[in-house]
């Protein structure tokens, strides 16, 4: 492996890069890329690195009060939620079209965990 390339990637802080270039290295992919392909293939690596530690860093700063997903919410007929209502709500095109929600149950269904507060 080119030890001083991997090396100033790192130092670089070009962190993306550095791991998809230690993994094509380690496992012999690079015959199967053209030169431009391999740099293409390390610059979008990096910017994957990158946007992914930039919404990492916007959910910490968000402080949200609770950790939740679309995926973890529970539909149980005791809850009445309507999941078709929700998911069509989770494709957020209500932001797109200015449009505004309003979230009303009873206390105790989970108000909170849908939406910020």
């Amino acid at each position: 492996m080119n030890e001083p390339t991997v090396s100033k990637m790192k130092q670089m802080k070009l962190y993306g890069m550095h791991n998809a270039f230690k993994t094509a290295i380690e496992s012999g992919r690079t015959d199967h890329y053209t030169l431009d392909q391999f740099v293409s293939m390390l610059i979008d690596a990096e910017w994957d690195e990158r946007h992914n530690r930039r919404i990492e860093r916007s959910i910490k700063n968000a402080k949200f009060h609770y950790k939740s997903s679309i995926e973890s919410i529970n539909f149980d007929d005791t809850r009445n939620l309507d999941r078709n209502l929700v998911m069509r709500l989770a494709g957020c095109e209500f932001v797109e079209k200015n449009e505004n929600i309003l979230i009303t149950v009873s206390t105790g269904v989970g108000k909170s965990y849908l939406g910020p507060p």
